[in-house]
């Protein structure tokens, strides 16, 4: 079911990004991931993480919903929540300390790219 909901979002957002379907669905999840069980909210995280690393939802908005799950009164989602921003900000660390020098910006999100898919 949950790579259905993903594969539908990508479809969705192919040839450009629907931020009305977007924001709602954000949104929905939002509640999902604030107000309901364990395994609702661990699915839901999870369907947020995943659109991110798919570069499908890349904005601040996912982020701080992933981040409102180290809130989550359940242990099993804060550690998602809390892996994956940890997980994130190493791959940003790592970009930030190589030697070569990245000008061009679509050379930075190439390079976070292929570093999320490693």
């Amino acid at each position: 079911m949950i790579s259905h909901i993903i594969n539908d979002l990508k479809r969705i957002n192919v040839h450009h990004k629907n931020s009305t379907i977007n924001k709602q669905i954000q949104n929905l999840i939002f509640e999902i991931i604030k107000n309901n069980s364990d395994n609702s909210a661990k699915r839901a995280l999870h369907i947020m993480i995943q659109l991110y690393k798919k570069n499908i939802w890349n904005d601040s908005k996912t982020v701080n919903i992933v981040a409102l799950g180290c809130l989550n009164p359940y242990y099993k989602v804060k550690l998602i929540a809390c892996h994956f921003l940890i997980e994130t900000t190493e791959v940003l660390d790592d970009l930030s300390s190589d030697e070569d020098e990245i000008t061009d910006p679509s050379q930075l999100r190439d390079k976070i790219v292929s570093f999320m898919l490693e």
